[in-house]
């Protein structure tokens, strides 16, 4: 079993998420490892890293996933343009290659205070 964090249309508020219907959710997870930015292109964010420098984690959650669910996940997710990477010591993800300058979006929040980005589906965006 492998460890996957998720943190934007895989999440389970978001479009893609059947993807981890077979996987056991372990919670929400913030990255140890800084040096993140995440931008949008509409209805889906783009997460990079940049240096350690820059103090940024990302909000998300954490899955627990067998072979079959991370070959799907990579199906969809490297088939989109994005590198399956170690975030975290024994936590994998999927970064996008080089910095994108994408849209600020209502959907991207920015938590100045715990230093997180942290994606909204659709769902979440009420009230916020």
């Amino acid at each position: 079993m492998d460890k996957l964090f998720v943190y934007g249309s895989l999440k389970k508020d978001g479009n893609l998420h059947p993807a981890l219907d077979d996987s056991k959710f372990l919670g929400d997870y913030i990255t140890e490892s800084n040096g993140y930015v995440m931008t949008s292109a509409g209805n889906f964010p783009f997460v990079f890293y940049t240096t350690p420098k820059n103090p940024f984690h990302i909000k998300g959650e954490l899955y627990e996933v067998d072979k079959k669910v991370l070959n799907l996940t990579h199906r969809i997710e490297v088939g989109a343009g994005y590198d399956f990477k170690e975030i975290d010591k024994g936590i994998y993800g999927y970064l996008y290659p080089t910095p994108i300058i994408g849209e600020t979006s209502n959907s991207i929040r920015v938590n100045e205070d715990e230093k997180y980005f942290e994606w909204l589906n659709s769902a979440n965006l009420t009230g916020n």
